[in-house]
């Protein structure tokens, strides 16, 4: 009986089974204008059901979020904002909102660092790393790259949101490679985070209408190390690298360039394909190697310390 009267208020089998697997209550309500939302008791906020039917596509992981980190959740006009530990987001898709639940409710990068230390975050998405790494102690700057113009926009949309790390972030509209050169690649704002210079990863966009294409530009990875290195010459440097196949080229131009001694932390998400051949790169340049996944994966993280 449960999912038939979710099914009336949602009108989405989908929709309806996974609410009803959380558990969560659903209720229509009027609000502005005597229009019609659909209010979550359990987590205190109301939605349009067409507007923001994206939050609709993923109530798991808004729940998860709720769950794990006690998230506010609100409207602002037709904009949905997301409070979590004291930061808050724009999101405007169901992606934006699967973003903030790995980075802030499942902490791949909660890592100490004991040091004073640089974080280059290669791939800074919509911030959510950025902001994550700019709220640690011993973090003095975020230097963040990311190519695509629209999802660079949305990123410095969320740093504006929150000024008290706003100033430790310096956001750059390009990307990092083995060298310079401009590319146009396919894009969209529903999977932003599946597109990359290779096209787009394999958990990419499905049934997707809005791919587009993109004129990026990418610069080399070895001189943006070379500055920072020149810039913090007494602090650790951090390399965040999330950029959808463009790992394996980062990696191998450091080691190529004999640059990988100076970095002293890499949190790595690789993509596409196994990631022995940085596994065994890192090894030859004495780093500790931590597999969170199986190298089988085509998808998974790797931690990395000397």
């Amino acid at each position: 009986m449960r999912l038939v009267r979710t099914m009336v208020l949602v009108r989405d089998l989908r929709i309806s089974k996974h609410l009803v697997k959380t558990g969560l209550t659903c209720r229509k309500v009027v609000g502005e204008n005597g229009q019609k939302y659909l209010w979550f008791p359990e987590l205190n906020f109301s939605i349009h059901p067409r507007r923001h039917l994206f939050v609709l596509k993923t109530i798991r992981n808004i729940y998860q979020l709720h769950r794990l980190t006690s998230c506010n959740i609100e409207r602002e006009a037709d904009s949905i904002l997301i409070n979590v530990k004291d930061r808050r987001f724009y999101v405007n898709t169901a992606e934006d909102i699967y973003f903030l639940c790995d980075t802030f409710g499942r902490n791949p990068y909660n890592v100490v660092f004991p040091r004073k230390c640089v974080v280059m975050d290669i791939g800074m998405n919509i911030a959510d790393a950025s902001i994550y790494f700019a709220d640690k102690k011993n973090v003095v700057l975020v230097r963040a790259f990311e190519p695509f113009t629209p999802t660079f926009n949305m990123a410095i949309r969320n740093i504006k949101l929150n000024p008290g790390v706003a100033n430790k972030i310096e956001p750059l509209n390009y990307g990092l490679g083995d060298r310079h050169r401009r590319l146009k690649c396919e894009y969209s704002l529903t999977c932003k985070g599946s597109a990359g210079i290779y096209g787009f990863v394999n958990s990419g966009p499905k049934h997707v209408e809005d791919v587009c294409t993109e004129e990026i530009e990418i610069r080399p990875v070895a001189e943006e190390v070379l500055k920072v290195k020149k810039d913090f010459p007494d602090y650790d440097i951090v390399l965040k690298v999330d950029c959808e196949g463009a790992e394996f080229e980062i990696i191998a131009s450091l080691a190529r360039d004999n640059l990988l001694s100076v970095i002293s932390v890499i949190l790595l998400e690789w993509h596409n394909k196994s990631p022995l051949e940085i596994l065994q790169t890192l090894k030859n340049s004495n780093f500790t190697v931590l597999l969170k996944d199986d190298v089988n994966q085509n998808i998974g993280m790797l931690y990395a310390f000397q």
